[in-house]
C-alpha cells in the first residue's frame, strides 16, 4: 500500500489558499505515517457507515511535487483511474494537516465509487462534493465545511494557528470567522 517517493502526480485539488513555504524540504525526515492515517480515516468512515474500497486496492504515497489545474502546486489528490492516493511529502511535518487532506481526498474517492450526475461541477467541488463532505466531515469529528470554502474543507474551516506555526493562510478573506 505505501509507495516510495514519485516525482510528480498530476491531481485536481488546489491548496494554494495555504502558505507552505516554511515547510520546504522538511518532509523527507519526517516519520508521519501517511498509511495510517489513511487506514485510520477508512475504517472510521466505515463504521460510520460511509464504504468505499479497502486501502490495500489502493496506492497511498508521498510526491515531491503534486499539481493541480493550471499547473498550481497542490497540497495532494486522489485519481480513480490509477488509485493513487498522494499527498506533497512537505506535509509530513503537520499531522494535522495530513489528516485534514487525506479527509478531503476521500471525499473525492467516494463519490468516484459511486458516481452520480454532478461530481464533475466546479471543478469537483460542487454540490455533490459538498453532501458527502458533510457527511464525512461529521463521521470524523472534522468542521463541518462551508459552502464557500468546501473546495478547500476542511483547511479553511480550521481556527487560526490549528496547523502551528509553519502553516499560514495566504489570503486570510477566504476563512470564515473561527
Amino acid at each position: 500500500m505505501l509507495q516510495l517517493l514519485t516525482a510528480e502526480i498530476f491531481v485536481t485539488f488546489d491548496g494554494s489558499h495555504l502558505d507552505l513555504s516554511r515547510l520546504r524540504g522538511g518532509g523527507k525526515d519526517c516519520t508521519t505515517d501517511l498509511a495510517a492515517i489513511y487506514t485510520e480515516l477508512h475504517t472510521r468512515l466505515r463504521d460510520a457507515g460511509l464504504h468505499v474500497r479497502p486501502p490495500a486496492e489502493n496506492t497511498v504515497s508521498w510526491a515531491e511535487q503534486v499539481t493541480g489545474p493550471g499547473g498550481v502546486e497542490a497540497l495532494g489528490g486522489w485519481d480513480p483511474d490509477t488509485r493513487y492516493f498522494v499527498l506533497h511529502v512537505d506535509l509530513a511535518l503537520v499531522p494535522e494537516l495530513v489528516r485534514d487532506v487525506v479527509a478531503h481526498e476521500m471525499v473525492h474517492q467516494i463519490i468516484s465509487e459511486y458516481p452520480g450526475p454532478f461530481d464533475h461541477h466546479d471543478s469537483g467541488h460542487g454540490d455533490r462534493f459538498y453532501a458527502v463532505a458533510q457527511a464525512v466531515a461529521q463521521a470524523l469529528d472534522m468542521p463541518t465545511p462551508a459552502r464557500a470554502t468546501v473546495a478547500a474543507w476542511p483547511t479553511l474551516d480550521r481556527p487560526t494557528g490549528y496547523y502551528g506555526p509553519l502553516v499560514g493562510y495566504r489570503d486570510r478573506s477566504l476563512r470564515r470567522a473561527a
